[in-house]
């Protein structure tokens, strides 16, 4: 039924907050900037893909959100420069 429904979905996410809060040590404002990013980027709220998000900060040694920010540039400058070319028939 609903409530058991509803029991599954928020033991799942608790478990990702313990993980995200003390396994990687990240504060709130890191967690609330990558739940920004995936309702963003998917338009709903969720918990794996934010915690890849938090997995690739992790790994990147994101402490701040200056560091989100710092690694943010060194990917867009990382991409390959598309030429402004006009578009012509």
């Amino acid at each position: 039924p609903i409530e058991q429904y509803c029991q599954e979905k928020y033991s799942i996410g608790i478990e990702y907050m313990k993980k995200w809060f003390k396994e990687y040590g990240f504060d709130v404002s890191i967690v609330k900037e990558a739940c920004d990013r995936t309702i963003t980027a998917t338009g709903s709220a969720s918990f794996p893909y934010t915690d890849k998000i938090l997995a690739g900060w992790k790994e990147n040694g994101v402490r701040t959100l200056s560091d989100i920010q710092e690694l943010d540039k060194r990917r867009q400058m990382a991409k390959p420069q598309q030429e402004n070319i006009p578009f012509r028939l």
